[in-house]
């Protein structure tokens, strides 16, 4: 029988390790800001603007890139670009 074959697809790793660092820096009561949809897009497209790309067409590249390419340095670029975009959220929020 032959192999099904995955559909390609393009893919920025980036948004799922940004929505990972987000989630994990909000799970800490502390943080002081709003948590609602809106906000939690925008933190996750203002940082992904300040961040490069990592495309991927397929399943395998995904987690692959995912293993090779998020790095310790990496990680903290994205933590620091999460927390300077939460601060702009905190600070309009765009909604009352």
């Amino acid at each position: 029988m032959p192999e099904k074959t995955q559909k390609p697809f393009l893919f920025n790793i980036m948004e799922d390790e940004v929505r990972y660092v987000l989630q994990s820096i909000l799970s800490d009561p502390s943080v002081n800001v709003c948590r609602c949809e809106k906000c939690f897009l925008k933190i996750i497209a203002i940082a992904l603007n300040n961040l490069p790309p990592l495309y991927v067409v397929s399943e395998e590249e995904r987690i692959m890139n995912k293993i090779v390419e998020i790095k310790l340095q990496d990680l903290a670029k994205m933590e620091v670009e999460v927390m300077k975009a939460i601060e702009i959220v905190r600070n309009n929020p765009g909604h009352t």
